[in-house]
């Protein structure tokens, strides 16, 4: 009985200090349980015939079908692959160099471990239970061989199931981060990321609001990162790293960055340009606007009017429930400087976007004024795609939501409404309000990657949790 009890100490022993001795292969970022999930602050597609979001979802299907052709099987098949080697391997010629190891041991621990993240963000597919494109039209997939059979026979677990993409999850993460090691190639680190969702609309496997929605939900986790001490560490080392083998000196300042049009530029150039009305997804458009508008609320006309001012102090006030405290330039410096910077580049990007293509706002098609007070004729002269509400609010959130993450849910939730509120007034077209938080996610990883911002993370937090 005491060799029993023996040999059982030791095993315990052994095991305690295995534990303490030996780091974990994942979860040293933070637990993935902890991480924002998008079904509770982000919209959830109805898939229903008559529902003109959904009818938007199948007129984009058939418009990604026509864009296949022998020439993209290789790559759509390529890109089916998303473990994180994959996914590395495939932004070798974008980022420059394959971060391995030998070559930068702390960025490739980073993308490990944050890909586990992203994978993760995307976990509640079985919540949602919305059904592939593929097996709703019982059509084959396309350069996707491995899912071919889910046309026909549904496959078990979360494959199954459609909303959100977890490809687009990773691969939008993996470019965030990426992204945050080498502005210098943004663009066609963003460009792949974006190629490598869109991959899964042509191919069939997915609608475009999931791997929308996978970007969304994706960059949510990655902000949710720089949360942590640790994750910031990690971060310095591996950008010095991704220096030392480019043979860059520093990272450039913001400033340098805000700067750049033509970097800014085409950082969205791989995104689709605007819906006309007249196209089918337009009139959807028209359709959900409409049907918003009509089941619009007093409180929700309410809360767009108080939104309306889109200035740092006016949407940090917009948060304060939310967040639980009273914010502005002078009670918390620190906290104001990092959202106001990453409004600013926000700002900037969509304007790009805004002057390329000048889409008319939905007052064109109601004469009448706004229940937020509005001009007409100054909306009138404004570009719709993509929503800058929606871009700056989303942008707003996912900075506050770094800074008191125990109230994560609810502060992006908000943020989500600063466009969703633009539409029950009429003012914004619901395909420019996703644009706007895809736009802003882009802008939002690229500001991460200026020369001091980790310390300025550190010292928003700081100031957050003593003042």
């Amino acid at each position: 009985m005491r060799t029993s009890g023996n040999i059982l100490l030791k095993v315990v022993i052994g095991c305690l200090l295995v534990t303490v001795l030996v780091p974990a292969a994942h979860g040293i970022i933070y637990p993935k349980t902890s991480a924002p999930n998008g079904y509770n602050y982000y919209p959830i597609p109805k898939d229903t015939i008559g529902v003109s979001m959904f009818l938007a979802d199948v007129y984009k299907y058939y418009e990604a079908k026509n864009l296949r052709n022998d020439s993209i099987k290789a790559q759509l098949s390529e890109d089916m692959k998303w473990g994180v080697d994959d996914m590395m391997r495939q932004q070798i010629p974008a980022f420059g160099f394959n971060p391995t190891t030998a070559v930068a041991p702390k960025l490739r621990e980073l993308l490990v471990e944050s890909y586990d993240i992203f994978s993760y963000a995307a976990n509640y597919k079985t919540s949602v239970k919305r059904i592939r494109p593929c097996r709703r039209f019982r059509e084959p997939t396309f350069g996707v061989e491995s899912e071919r059979s889910s046309s026909f026979l549904p496959p078990k677990g979360n494959s199954q199931f459609s909303y959100p993409s977890s490809h687009s999850s990773s691969s939008w993460g993996i470019a965030l981060v990426l992204t945050c090691m080498n502005p210098w190639r943004a663009d066609t680190i963003i460009s792949r990321g974006l190629a490598h969702s869109q991959s899964r609309v042509i191919g069939g496997v997915h609608w475009q609001s999931d791997v929308d929605a996978g970007k969304v939900v994706a960059t949510a986790n990655y902000v949710r990162m720089f949360c942590y001490p640790t994750v910031l560490d990690m971060i310095d080392q591996a950008q010095a790293q991704t220096r030392a083998v480019l043979g860059r000196d520093e990272q450039p300042t913001f400033e340098q960055m805000l700067a750049n049009d033509d970097t800014l530029a085409l950082l969205t150039l791989r995104l689709p340009p605007p819906y006309d009305i007249s196209s089918p997804v337009g009139s959807c458009d028209l359709a959900v606007l409409t049907d918003k508008m009509l089941r619009s609320t007093a409180t929700v006309r309410q809360e767009a009017k108080k939104q309306v001012n889109l200035n740092t102090a006016n949407i940090l006030a917009c948060f304060k429930s939310q967040v639980g405290k009273t914010m502005t330039a002078q009670s918390h410096p620190a906290v104001y400087a990092l959202v106001d910077m990453h409004l600013r580049m926000c700002r900037k990007v969509c304007a790009l976007m805004q002057g390329r293509y000048s889409k008319p706002c939905p007052v064109d098609f109601f004469d009448s004024p706004l229940s937020t007070g509005e001009d007409i004729d100054s909306l009138r002269s404004n570009s719709s795609y993509p929503s800058l509400h929606a871009a700056m609010g989303w942008t707003a959130s996912l900075t506050l939501m770094m800074l008191r993450p125990s109230y994560q849910n609810t502060i992006l939730k908000q943020g989500v409404a600063f466009g969703e509120n633009r539409v029950a007034v009429g003012a914004t077209w619901p395909s420019d309000v996703e644009m706007g938080r895809v736009v802003a996610s882009i802008a939002y990883g690229y500001t991460t990657a200026c020369r001091g911002y980790t310390d300025m993370v550190r010292a928003a937090i700081e100031e957050f949790n003593t003042k």
